[in-house]
């Protein structure tokens, strides 16, 4: 019972320390993407990974593994065919412990973000596919730096997402009117497209869309 008591106490003081890395945390639906994940483990300052099994949790075919002894990266490629939330999980096996971490993992359809000519009415969706495509998982975003000559500032996103609520510039005022809003069809999915009214010569222009 002491023995016991002794060992549990060591556990206390002495847990292990695992920490997981992801890499990237966003990919987009449809296009199969290499996820790298890596992960170190210590306990009482050493590293224990020679010592430890690994489990190693992920979405796609392998769902579930032993990984082995002294294990300290995964590789994996992954496909999604729909908006989905996936967890990365590892976890380590040492001297009588068990400690698992985990890390989000979002796919998403592409929001779009540019400038437009000044004569664009409402963007078509190769115009909008042809600006600089974004995997945010959200409408919420700060672009700075923006140039225009005799320019439209466009923000396309997925209507999930819901209707922006604001737009506010470089010096914080709202300039959410001075945007129209239609709906445009790429893909299947419908999108927020966000389009100035008016065309605008201007330099380092700053924009945050929520």
């Amino acid at each position: 019972a002491t023995e016991k008591k002794i060992e549990e106490l060591h556990r206390a003081i002495w847990p292990i320390e695992l920490t997981l890395t992801v890499a990237p945390t966003i990919i987009e639906v449809g296009v199969r993407t290499t996820i790298n994940a890596s992960w170190t483990a210590k306990c009482k300052g050493e590293n224990i990974l020679s010592k430890s099994i690994i489990y190693w949790r992920s979405p796609g075919p392998e769902e579930s593994y032993a990984a082995g002894t002294g294990k300290s990266s995964k590789t994996l490629e992954l496909t999604s065919s729909a908006p989905e939330d996936y967890k990365v999980e590892v976890e380590v096996s040492y001297s009588g412990m068990r400690r698992s971490v985990s890390k989000g993992l979002k796919a998403v359809y592409p929001s779009y973000l540019g400038v437009l000519s000044a004569q664009t009415g409402t963007p078509t969706a190769s115009e909008i596919e042809g600006m600089t495509k974004l995997l945010l998982g959200t409408r919420g975003i700060t672009r700075s730096g923006i140039n225009l000559t005799n320019q439209k500032i466009c923000f396309a996103y997925p209507e999930a997402y819901g209707a922006l609520v604001s737009v506010k510039d470089g010096n914080n005022f709202e300039t959410l009117t001075a945007y129209n809003r239609t709906s445009v069809s790429i893909d299947g999915v419908t999108y927020y497209c966000y389009i100035m009214k008016d065309g605008v010569t201007a330099t380092g222009v700053t924009q945050t869309y929520s």
